[in-house]
């Protein structure tokens, strides 16, 4: 048994907005059983536009029945039925966050007309009610009311039903599990993506790409798009999703560049600022009264240039304390914490500058020599990383320190010779974004998947 369903509303989400009218129609495939329709008092503000779409002012729901006084009425008709409606996740959302606040459980199986419409009706230009229904001569009375746009659904749904051969909606009907998939897209296409690391393009009905995303997993990261709570950019983004591509880059550090690079170059309206955000912590140097170059760890300081610069005080530390150790760097004067008396860190490798055994020179010298590996290049540089397949490198490249793109090799034939990559380099721009993305796995990328090309 189908519940066609159809609400109307005093805004587009259902955290802050209420229901004005719900209508519902019991429908086996082929004919009407039964029907129900009320005004809702939304206990707020109807906006004039909703009443200029609508027709359903403050007035009319004034001694309307509240929600909770006709939530077990709603019960009986939805319990045990598909859920129907035009665009279905919209009408459920709402129904589910108000039967959810009363304490009834509601989750029931789903079927979008919409998404049943391109299965059985393929190749439309749109697949909006208003259209589908002139389309397909459906007459609609009382346009955006809510019995005349569900009376409108249950003939679009006694149609498909005779012509749904292949039995389309059993498949498509099934249990909810938190995912509200676009009305465009069908699980079937979110299942073909693959569980790897690359970047994701949201498109438009007219393949214009809206959104650019990168992920460690592909699938999962596309999946967490149609969960949780809705915001009224992500149920707009959703609405308008009309196919996913995909490129797999195997490294995360690519896939960083890259969707930088692609936000770059489509401007998608969906796509905030970068997503590094602005550093918090910072590394100073200075110079102490003995001549010993010396190192803070601190907030950003306005109107001063650090070292380098984090956004976690942990990584920070991190970094430092081991340069400490593997370089023999006196870890007070790298700003980190010390008890008193020797370092436990570095027992006898200690040069114990705390206890005057080693000059100015040479401990300058290899604090600068650390800064300038770490956080500094004008070398030619490689990053090596894992590749697309199992028998595949990653690389990125860095000319005369300037990052000059990134590319791929076989396993076997991989060589760290400058001509070799060059070969199989893709080439890329350096931009601000970019110099903040590099600046980030730079500090992080580990020395042994770094290699200076002579």
């Amino acid at each position: 048994m189908f519940a066609i369903v159809d609400i109307e509303t005093t805004g587009g989400r259902p955290q802050d907005g209420g229901i004005t009218e719900i209508a519902i129609i019991l429908h086996d495939g082929k004919q009407i059983i039964e029907t129900y329709e009320t005004l809702i008092n939304p206990r707020q503000n109807i906006p004039s536009f909703i009443t200029g779409l609508t027709g359903i002012d403050n007035e009319m729901v004034k001694q309307a029945p509240l929600f909770e006084e006709i939530a077990d009425d709603l019960n009986r008709l939805l319990n045990n039925r598909i859920f129907v409606a035009h665009n279905v996740n919209f009408d459920h959302s709402f129904l589910k966050q108000n039967f959810e606040e009363l304490g009834y459980p509601f989750s029931p199986k789903k079927l979008c007309t919409v998404k049943w419409a391109r299965k059985v009706i393929p190749g439309l230009k749109s697949y909006s009610l208003g259209r589908l229904c002139s389309e397909l001569e459906i007459s609609i009375e009382n346009r955006h009311r809510a019995m005349g746009d569900a009376m409108a659904t249950a003939k679009l749904v006694e149609m498909l039903y005779d012509q749904d051969e292949t039995g389309h909606w059993q498949q498509m009907s099934k249990a909810n599990n938190g995912i509200y998939l676009p009305p465009l897209i069908d699980q079937e296409k979110i299942q073909a993506l693959p569980e790897a690391t690359g970047i994701y393009f949201f498109h438009d009905e007219k393949g214009k790409i809206i959104y650019v995303g990168k992920a460690k997993s592909i699938r999962s990261r596309v999946r967490s798009h149609f969960t949780g709570k809705d915001g009224q950019k992500k149920q707009d983004l959703r609405r308008k999703i009309a196919n996913i591509s995909y490129e797999i880059t195997g490294s995360e550090l690519i896939a960083s560049l890259h969707e930088a690079a692609q936000i770059k170059k489509f401007f998608p309206e969906f796509n905030k600022a970068q997503k590094f955000p602005d550093p918090k912590f910072g590394i100073y140097k200075w110079v102490d009264q003995q001549g010993f170059e010396r190192l803070s760890l601190s907030k950003v300081v306005k109107n001063m240039k650090p070292v380098a610069s984090f956004t976690s005080l942990t990584e920070m530390r991190s970094i430092i304390g081991k340069a400490s150790l593997e370089l023999q760097l006196c870890p007070r004067l790298c700003g980190m914490e010390v008890k008193e008396g020797l370092c436990a860190m570095h027992q006898g490798n200690c040069p114990k500058i705390c206890l005057e055994n080693e000059h100015t020179v040479e401990h300058n010298q290899r604090l600068n020599e650390f800064i300038a590996s770490k956080f500094y290049t004008a070398e030619n540089e490689v990053f090596i990383d894992k590749g697309k397949t199992e028998n595949e490198v990653s690389f990125v490249l860095f000319l005369n320190g300037i990052y000059a793109g990134f590319g791929y090799i076989e396993s076997d034939n991989f060589q760290l010779e400058l001509a070799l990559l060059q070969l199989h380099l893709i080439p890329q721009k350096e931009d601000t974004e970019i110099k903040r993305i590099l600046k980030f796995y730079r500090q992080i990328w580990p020395d042994k998947k770094r290699f200076v090309l002579s």
